[in-house]
């Protein structure tokens, strides 16, 4: 009965959960069972090495040191699942730190001998214990949530496994450049292809020529067949190698919005993919969305389409597509149709009487939406230069929103804020005074207001004059960069957000209300990790605006966070995914998306490496204070 009892336990702990059955007898079968009273100091620093591994079954210990001084620097506490005397175990020469038991302990014991003919035995038990957590074992833990997801067709899992050219089915047929446009379209005909690509002397492709620009730019128009095909061939600047899979094709098609891709291995041309070849391998396309929000000609026209990105987005999680990935598509998709609600709403309303920005910020500024709850969008209008151009641009913008609110509100499309910096903000204004409210807003005491200008500083155009949005954020970034009392304000910002981990690693959960027992991810993972990594790249000159690609220009400049770069990503990676599953469920349950999980929902896999991921934090809030301490900048 007891070995029952150990091994249904131990079965459950990372490492060990990956043991065949041969060695999981071989471990159950050595294990002992040990005891340890409240206050025992189990191990002692400097003393005598561990002779044995110790997996707390019951009760909890704490692992810490003292100083030279005296001191007392608790390094953790650990609890049921957790383990300790490893490294003083296989060093044989010493305990480096004192464990003591904080509350009476039972552990499970595996002698020395067999541990480590458990780890000769498996790769993966030396790996775990020998690498980092998050560079060995995150996918594991991907993995786990995969199997345990909904599933879908093969169809689309084919997208992020086959390679592009597996869709060439046949030889691409080319033509030389300065043929007719009656001879292109009498190749296409024979040839029963709907596009042409032309090549120079050289054989390289100078362009295509799809069966739409045959019927749009020559039949349409009334032109004279025996023009010349480079008048009307389209330059073709958007490929993909053959070797990439058809998931990175399938995103330029959407991003360029283009309906047949060239093929090439080594600048060389082998074929051409198209729509139709992807929905032939799918089922189904992301494009088939693009192309319904292009054909839409009024704003009814495009309610439904929204549910039909969040299928995307179930689609590709249940793929175990990672959530970096599922970004980028929801991303552009999320884009495409904002960019033609508003462009139907000034066909409405009329165009405005000055150049203005339309800007995304927080999560859709650094392009890490999930499942959408709410549009970040605010205008941005130039300077004007009187008083009545003022009113003018002032007025325009407040009919274009309140415009824009009722027709998400008609269509049943997720809302913008009105005020982000208060009822007395409006969500529109000129240069100048985004500029001063922005940095008037990371000063004030209000910390709700402090995170609303800081999500501005990952605005994003969406629509109208680039100029504008590029002058505003320039601005802003130089005078943060120049003015230790800004960075200050957000040092201090992004690292006192507390950790949402208590003693013996136990979630700190909410205490009452609508969301109580349950962990808010947003705030206590993602939240900080961002606020950290946007300080670091406004300090560093960084202009990427997404966490992970700002992460990646840090870790090529400063060793501190190259040390820990695949940590932080992985970390990053895996509160997304966990959010993005919970997101899920609700929704296939037809309950109210938000940001709160609850631990309990979660396997142990699950929550022990959400508590390594939580322990990341720190070590970023301390390289960002160090950083900055070093430039003479103190939060």
């Amino acid at each position: 009965m007891i070995k029952k009892e150990i091994r249904e336990f131990i079965a459950k702990i990372p490492p060990f959960d990956l043991l065949s059955e041969d060695l999981m007898e071989i471990a159950v079968e050595s294990i002992s069972i040990e005891f340890y009273p409240r206050g025992l100091k189990i191990l002692s620093q400097g003393g005598t090495p561990s002779s044995s591994f110790n997996i707390i079954k019951k009760g909890g210990v704490k692992v810490f040191v003292v100083s030279d001084e005296s001191e007392e620097i608790t390094i953790d506490y650990r609890s049921e699942g957790d383990s300790f005397g490893f490294l003083s175990l296989m060093s044989g020469d010493k305990s480096r730190a004192n464990v003591m038991a904080v509350e009476d302990t039972i552990c499970y014991i595996i002698p020395k001998d067999v541990l480590i003919h458990l780890m000769d035995s498996e790769p993966l038990l030396r790996d775990y214990f020998m690498k980092s957590f998050f560079v060995n074992f995150i996918d594991k833990t991907y993995s786990e949530m995969k199997s345990r997801s909904f599933t879908f067709g093969s169809g689309d899992k084919l997208l992020y496994t086959t390679p592009v050219k597996e869709l060439i089915n046949k030889e691409v047929v080319t033509s030389k450049s300065g043929i007719t446009v009656r001879e292109a379209a009498s190749i296409m005909s024979a040839s029963k292809i709907s596009s042409l690509v032309l090549l120079d002397n050289d054989g390289i492709p100078s362009g295509i020529v799809t069966d739409r620009d045959l019927r749009d730019k020559v039949v349409a128009k009334g032109l004279d067949t025996s023009l010349t095909v480079d008048e009307i061939m389209s330059p073709p600047l958007i490929r993909v190698d053959i070797n990439e899979i058809c998931f990175d094709a399938l995103l330029k098609m959407i991003k360029y919005n283009i309906h047949h891709l060239l093929v090439v291995e080594s600048g060389r041309l082998k074929g051409v993919v198209t729509n139709h070849d992807f929905m032939l391998l799918q089922g189904t396309s992301p494009l088939s969305i693009m192309k319904s929000i292009e054909n839409q000609k009024s704003l009814d026209g495009l309610a439904p389409i929204s549910g039909r990105i969040n299928r995307i987005v179930s689609m590709l999680f249940n793929e175990g597509v990672k959530s970096g990935q599922i970004n980028r598509v929801i991303t552009e998709l999320n884009d495409r149709l904002l960019q033609k609600i508003i462009e139907l709403s000034i066909k409405e309303i009329g165009p405005s009487p000055m150049p203005i920005s339309i800007i995304v910020y927080g999560s859709e500024g650094r392009m890490e939406q999930t499942f959408k709850t709410l549009f970040d969008l605010a205008v941005v209008y130039e300077d004007p230069k009187t008083s009545m151009h003022e009113k003018e641009a002032a007025d325009h913008c407040e009919k274009l929103t309140a415009h824009l609110k009722n027709v998400f509100k008609k269509s049943g499309f997720p809302t913008f804020h009105d005020h982000p910096f208060g009822s007395d903000k409006p969500v529109y204004g000129g240069t100048t005074w985004w500029h001063e409210l922005i940095l008037g807003s990371l000063l004030k005491s209000d910390k709700d207001v402090v995170a609303a200008a800081t999500k501005f500083l990952d605005m994003r155009l969406i629509y109208g004059n680039e100029n504008i949005i590029t002058t505003l954020r320039n601005g802003l970034i130089s005078e943060l960069r120049g003015s230790n009392r800004h960075l200050s304000s957000l040092i201090a910002h992004c690292t006192k957000h507390h950790s949402p981990l208590g003693f013996f690693k136990q979630f700190v959960v909410e205490r009452s209300g609508e969301h109580k027992d349950k962990l808010n991810l947003k705030k206590t993972g993602l939240t900080p990790i961002v606020d950290l990594i946007r300080v670091l790249s406004i300090g560093g000159k960084i202009s990427a605006s997404s966490t992970l690609d700002r992460l990646k220009e840090l870790s090529s400049r400063d060793d501190d966070i190259k040390a820990i770069q695949g940590d932080i990503a992985s970390a990053f990676e895996f509160l997304q995914h966990i959010r993005m599953k919970d997101q899920l469920m609700k929704k296939e349950i037809n309950t109210q998306i938000d940001d709160f999980v609850d631990p309990s929902s979660l396997s142990l896999l699950e929550k022990r490496t959400l508590k390594e991921v939580f322990q990341i934090i720190p070590r970023l809030q301390d390289i960002v204070s160090e950083t900055f301490g070093r430039a003479g900048v103190y939060a």
